[in-house]
């Protein structure tokens, strides 16, 4: 049986985000700079400090301790539901990939697990197959993950890692913003609306 085309999409800042956090002058949504001062606070330790002297593995267990206590809660981002239902409704399985480990993975993207949008066995974490700003990490963690997937799109909220993923994949791409007046969506090449090419944000 052939398989089903796959959208992949990132997590943190592309598909989920933080409730509590606040947006910008500019109104954008900046969901991990939330985590990073939640967690570099309580463990006395400004950001710059925390990102200097602890190592990411560690951050993103601290990252864990904090969902489970309770003080930082994942949500989806408001409007990505209608992006991925898009997809889904033209045959198109949407997979999630993350630069967390499995326990952060798992439980950051519980609301869309929950929610029917993403199945629990298509969130990947792969942290351990390196950068997602090196193309060499995104067909690493194909070659683990869904080795035979016919990747049609990919969605990311860090430029420098949708440049990658396109290039491993030879695939559409799309930056995605998170702001306060919901989910901002730009294919990869095309101007925004100040008429700035994505590909230099």
């Amino acid at each position: 049986m052939k398989q089903s085309p796959i959208v992949v999409f990132d997590a943190l800042g592309t598909v989920q985000g933080y409730t509590g956090t606040v947006p910008d002058s500019s109104g954008y949504m900046n969901h991990k700079r939330f985590y990073q001062e939640m967690i570099a606070a309580d463990h006395g330790l400004t950001v710059e400090e925390m990102l200097r002297d602890v190592p990411y593995e560690t951050q993103l267990e601290w990252t864990v301790e904090e969902v489970d206590a309770g003080r930082l809660i994942p949500r989806t981002i408001d409007g990505i539901e209608r992006v991925i239902g898009s997809y889904k409704r033209r045959g198109i399985h949407p997979v999630i990939m993350t630069a967390d480990n499995e326990e952060g993975a798992r439980r950051s993207t519980r609301t869309l697990v929950e929610s029917g949008l993403i199945d629990e066995e298509d969130v990947y974490a792969i942290n351990h197959c390196g950068s997602k700003k090196d193309p060499r990490t995104w067909r690493k963690a194909q070659g683990i993950y869904i080795p035979d997937a016919d990747i049609v799109a990919v969605y990311e909220d860090t430029p420098a890692n949708l440049e990658a993923a396109c290039e491993a994949y030879d695939c559409e791409g799309y930056l995605v913003t998170d702001t306060s007046e919901g989910v901002k969506v730009q294919k990869q090449g095309e101007k925004d609306e100040s008429g700035n090419d994505n590909k230099d944000n």
